[in-house]
């Protein structure tokens, strides 16, 4: 029989939490209580389980304990319990705390305790405030709670969604603590803010969100969007997704301004692994990868261990080989191949080494293999726009450029504005191109060429959709350029080599039929 008591705080293995469900902290290993970050809907999902630990909880049971009086999908469930297993799991090892009992629920299986009040404050052990931030603390985060500015269920239910996406997936950048928003007030020194509102209207939601730098007061970066109203789990999910990307963004560039106000030598290897990440968001060029992967090479220096290195290394490995952009490609796949199934070794949950190893196998034309690995990224982070756009790439690699495109577009809505945005309009132009459409092909290449001028593939596919349209001098000025990014493809026999292994027999059926021809009338001898 579970606990049922209202009064005091549950204690479960390393961690406790509140009666109340007002917070969740875990014993770390100088015997203090630090916050643990988990939203809202997942403390009162908690809650629940330690009340009733022990016993099968039928899937609609909690639905209507956790959302009382609101109909939701069961998809927000299945969220929350992944979000509890990631904070509650890493701290043991064996099968997870929140055990699945198919076709009935699930149970919480650790052995919960209910302390008094007066146990509490007597215990020697106890909570400490949150952490300060120092220099070598770059990024100490709380994330407020989205206030909803409408009473319409949707909104609330928004609301909810960004903050506990974001609280626990910011979390796990390197080198950052996420704070309960309850430790938010005079004492509490973290070193961003984030917070937000919504709106919904029966013609749109509004989504307000700012980043605020706590120790100046300065508003780092402050933004509004509207958005077709939320009224479903993949809707909320969506915005949601495409807000963590911009803040996420957002802040590493900020703790790389304060890495680099500190000497060299005395940066950390999670102070490496930030600017890794900061210099592989900027625009995809050659010298932002040579800077990333250098960094990721000192944080490998200083702790070999570190996934977040051997990962950072094997993704600028495979994105130099995709962008053309590798000196030695068949070491750096290789090198990157095993540094991949080291990470996945060590973290088989990790969506990134799933992504990076689908994109790896397209590459080396094993499609099958990078479609399976890419649409585990997918299910594991379903709001990464370069999941979708890897896995809408190997799509059109198998031919298929009509199942592709919804994932470009899908990688779009995630990411309207990022350094991703060229290469899907890339792909969407074409695929356009294999379907007969050159006019919107056209549009499609210009938007990508004006996003990053830097990729040759653009100018080369642009050529060739120009050709088709009969404006030949343009085309040939576009190929020219192409040829000068990268002179291995100024014929037809340096694209097959680069190619041939590369792609499905329909792709190059298609392409036969569409790039093909263009390129010809753009002037790309044999």
């Amino acid at each position: 029989m579970g606990v049922t008591a209202t009064t005091g705080t549950y204690r479960f293995g390393l961690f406790r939490l509140d009666a109340r469900g007002t917070g969740v902290s875990r014993l770390d290993d100088d015997g203090a209580w630090i916050p643990v970050a988990i939203g809202a809907r997942a403390r009162d999902l908690l809650s629940l389980f330690v009340r009733r630990n022990g016993e099968t909880l039928p899937r609609d049971e909690i639905m209507q304990a956790v959302w009382p009086g609101v109909a939701v999908e069961e998809s927000n469930l299945t969220v929350q319990i992944f979000a509890l297993r990631r904070a509650l799991d890493q701290a043991h090892v064996g099968p997870s705390c929140i055990q699945t009992i198919s076709g009935r629920g699930y149970r919480f299986l650790p052995t919960v305790t209910l302390e008094s009040a007066d146990a509490i404050s007597d215990n020697p052990v106890t909570a400490r405030p949150a952490p300060a931030p120092d220099r070598r603390q770059r990024l100490s985060i709380i994330v407020a709670p989205f206030k909803s500015l409408s009473d319409d269920p949707d909104s609330l239910l928004l609301a909810d969604t960004i903050t506990e996406q974001l609280t626990g997936d910011l979390a796990r950048l390197p080198g950052t603590v996420v704070m309960a928003h309850a430790v938010l007030g005079v004492d509490c020194r973290a070193s961003h803010l984030i917070q937000g509102s919504v709106r919904g209207t029966a013609a749109l939601t509004r989504v307000n969100v700012q980043l605020i730098d706590r120790e100046t007061g300065t508003h780092l970066w402050a933004e509004w969007f509207d958005v077709a109203p939320a009224s479903t789990a993949d809707a909320r999910d969506e915005i949601a997704g495409r807000l963590l990307r911009t803040l996420t963004v957002r802040l590493i560039e900020d703790a790389n301004r304060r890495i680099e106000a500190v000497p060299a030598p005395e940066w950390t290897c999670d102070d490496l692994l930030l600017r890794g990440r900061a210099l592989s968001s900027r625009p995809l060029s050659a010298a932002n990868r040579s800077a990333a992967i250098s960094c990721y090479q000192q944080a490998l220096t200083i702790d070999p261990a570190s996934i977040g290195a051997r990962l950072g290394i094997a993704a600028v490995l495979v994105s130099n080989i995709m962008e053309g952009w590798s000196q030695s490609a068949l070491p750096d796949s290789a090198r990157a191949e095993q540094l991949l199934l080291d990470v996945l070794r060590d973290d088989a949950d990790l969506s990134d080494g799933y992504l990076y190893m689908g994109s790896l196998r397209r590459m080396q034309g094993r499609l099958v293999d990078a479609r399976i690995e890419l649409e585990i990224a997918v299910v594991l982070a379903p709001n990464s726009p370069v999941a979708y756009s890897q896995l809408g790439a190997t799509l059109v690699f198998l031919g298929q450029p009509e199942a592709a495109m919804p994932h470009f577009e899908k990688s779009l809505r995630l990411a309207p504005h990022d350094r991703t945005t060229p290469v899907n309009h890339f792909y969407l132009g074409l695929c356009h191109m294999m379907l007969g459409d050159t006019e919107e092909a056209i549009a499609f290449l210009r938007k990508g060429r004006s996003g990053n001028p830097r990729l040759f593939y653009i100018h080369m596919l642009l050529a060739a959709a120009l050709g088709l349209k009969g404006e030949l001098n343009e085309a040939a000025a576009a190929l020219r350029h192409a040829i000068q990014l990268q002179p291995e493809i100024g014929s037809f026999a340096g694209i097959r080599a680069r190619y041939e292994n590369r792609a499905a027999p329909r792709f190059h059926a298609l392409c036969e039929n569409s790039v093909t021809p263009g390129l010809r009338l753009a002037g790309l001898p044999e």
